[in-house]
């Protein structure tokens, strides 16, 4: 949020120059896990039909059938986890009320993570406040939404385990937060969406599982968004629960992809017809990929607002800008990169040499050889071929993106010599 103040002279400008003041920082909506709009322009939800069918399916006997539902929505980077969570909100929110909780990677070895990312967002809590604000924020939030006398348990035990200053009360801190679950279930049917599974903490996630028992026979329904990793970092995760539905996210399919892109294109004037194509081969079926690459060209003043309202398209800037790579996909496969062990990381600088295509075990082969170049030397703690066929699987979804950056990483010396011997093999 911005204060403005009046236009002032400075040096290097004809005209008065409008300035502002940084009040605070925007919130955002609590339902609103991701962005759908790019400059003004909405971008449809496309090609999740049938996982919006059945998530819708499950939602309507969970609340006809008083029947609890656990769903985990998997997919990688930018695949649209978030953005099915913010459909499926939408879409029942006539039946359903929305519980919202999200993990980030900041703040992933918090405890109760979740629970305090609950309490931030719907409770209205800013950095801001003082300590007696936030626990009335929380006693409000708390019992608004449960009535009942035992309301100030639950919210001293909530409150409690996310960090905040209250004394626990007496009993199993975890069945308090259940018991206020469920009474919120009798007041109306609730959607607890999860989002960024794989960066809850242990804690939290115990507490998902012991809410899957403990609601068993309620009106609810716990939608969870994850990285496919969540599985090797919460391996245990509704591991016995009957009532637990994965789906599967694969990248959209050409068709979809256009129809994507082209939800933003048709409003601009003289684009050329193949500029869809050409974003569509780029992003891979990865609507992320689609948008940063849109963005690109809104930021970059290819895509540029007309004199006469509306979008126009300058032909000029575009071949300088569509040879780049997105900053905001440099910056998450560069978090990515970066997060990886040293040594899965330096294959995956092996394997990007290669090329988007590539043997494992021509990789392994590499690996394995004791080099007299420090670059490649290196003792593997862990299977060198299941993990070269892990990174192909990762290459297969980032493909230029990912073989482009992996490179840029590794010495040129170091890309000589992996080359060199890939060649021998």
């Amino acid at each position: 949020m911005t204060q403005a103040y009046a236009p002032v002279k400075l040096k290097g400008f004809d005209e008065p120059t409008k300035h502002y003041r940084v009040l605070t920082k925007r919130t955002q909506p609590a339902t609103q896990f991701t962005e759908t709009h790019i400059n003004g322009i909405e971008m449809p939800l496309v090609g999740r039909d049938e996982d919006l069918a059945l998530i819708s399916h499950l939602c309507n006997h969970a609340v006809n059938q008083q029947q609890f539902h656990a769903i985990t929505i998997m997919g990688d980077v930018g695949i649209g986890k978030s953005r099915l969570l913010q459909e499926m909100i939408h879409l029942t929110e006539d039946t359903l009320h929305p519980i919202v909780m999200s993990a980030s990677y900041e703040v992933r070895t918090l405890p109760h993570n979740l629970l305090r990312d609950m309490l931030i967002t719907q409770g209205n809590i800013t950095s801001d406040m003082a300590a007696d604000v936030i626990k009335q924020q929380i006693e409000a939030y708390i019992s608004d939404m449960w009535n009942h006398d035992n309301a100030p348990k639950a919210v001293a035990a909530i409150g409690h385990l996310a960090g905040y200053e209250f004394d626990p009360p007496e009993g199993i801190l975890f069945d308090w937060v259940a018991r206020w679950f469920k009474g919120v279930a009798e007041k109306h049917p609730f959607l607890l969406a999860i989002d960024n599974l794989q960066w809850a903490d242990e804690q939290s996630v115990g507490l998902l599982q012991h809410l899957a028992n403990a609601l068993e026979n309620t009106a609810a329904v716990m939608l969870v968004a994850a990285r496919p990793d969540y599985r090797t970092i919460h391996t245990h995760y509704m591991k016995n629960q009957s009532q637990h539905r994965r789906i599967t996210l694969n990248r959209l399919k050409s068709d979809a992809t256009r129809i994507l892109i082209e939800s933003v294109v048709r409003h601009v004037r003289r684009v050329p017809g193949y500029l869809a194509q050409t974003i569509a081969e780029r992003a891979e079926g990865n609507p992320l990929f689609v948008q940063e690459f849109l963005g690109m060209l809104f930021d970059n003043g290819v895509i540029a607002a007309s004199d006469t309202g509306g979008w126009k398209y300058n032909i000029v800037l575009q071949d300088a800008v569509l040879n780049n790579l997105p900053n905001g996909l440099i910056g998450i496969l560069q978090a990515r990169l970066d997060d990886l062990p040293s040594e899965a990381r330096l294959i995956a600088q092996i394997a990007a040499v290669a090329g988007y295509t590539f043997w494992s075990g021509a990789v392994a082969r590499i690996v394995q050889i004791t080099p007299k170049h420090r670059c490649i030397s290196i003792h593997l703690s862990y299977e060198v071929s299941l993990l070269s066929a892990h990174l192909a699987n990762l290459m297969t979804n980032w493909n230029i993106v990912f073989v482009t950056r992996s490179i840029e990483m590794l010495p040129m010396k170091c890309c000589r010599i992996v080359n060199k011997r890939l060649i021998m093999l």
